[in-house]
């Protein structure tokens, strides 16, 4: 099985590569799956504003880890007020 990578085109252009005789296309504010060697070249050496999507969902995680603590933090320091 060949491993895949899903690549984000934030621009309002479609951008096509040709990486081993195969033609991929994402089109304008898209996404594409493709093989990781293929996502990799393409993002590393073409088009180095493309995002990974693994990579969009790890920060969007880690942004709602830190919101929660700080909201946690928050209503610490608010019960310890009160008291």
């Amino acid at each position: 099985m060949v491993e895949t990578k899903t690549i984000s085109n934030p621009i309002d252009e479609e951008l096509s590569i040709k990486f081993n005789g195969i033609v991929y296309t994402v089109e304008a504010k898209g996404i594409l799956k493709l093989p990781l060697n293929a996502a990799m070249y393409w993002k590393n050496h073409i088009h180095t504003f493309l995002t990974f999507i693994d990579d969009v969902k790890e920060v969007e995680q880690e942004v709602e880890k830190v919101v929660k603590e700080v909201i946690e933090k928050k209503s610490e320091t608010k019960s310890k007020k009160k008291v």
